[in-house]
């Protein structure tokens, strides 16, 4: 333990002291958004969803779609763990951009490439 400590004690212990608080925020976060309900998505977002979900190399996926007052989308998330490359980014990108005629750079597309 005082090994730990002297570590903390230094420059590079700020780092890791930070690197430690940064990963247990995310573990209670991810053990929190496991035993919440996920939010219901409305209609267009379960559509697109499925849309999404037809692409090669992005598997399954969530979908946020962010409207204006007036009911227009502006913005819009993808979220695919499973995503496999580029080129599914891409396509998924290019495809909520044409069905919500939106601009490229208001659909983000987060996931890792396994």
């Amino acid at each position: 333990m005082s090994a730990f400590l002297d570590a903390l004690r230094g420059a590079r212990g700020i780092g890791v002291l930070a690197a430690i608080v940064a990963l247990a925020l995310l573990a209670l976060v991810l053990s929190n958004a496991q035993l919440q309900d996920a939010p219901a998505s409305t209609p267009l977002e379960q559509r697109l969803q499925n849309l999404l979900e037809g692409i090669e190399g992005l598997g399954r996926v969530r979908v946020m779609v962010v409207e204006d007052e007036k009911g227009c989308a502006v913005s819009a998330v993808i979220v695919a763990p499973a995503m496999t490359g580029v080129r599914a980014e891409l396509e998924a990108r290019s495809a909520v951009t044409t069905l919500l005629g939106i601009e490229a750079e208001r659909v983000a597309v987060i996931g890792g490439y396994n």
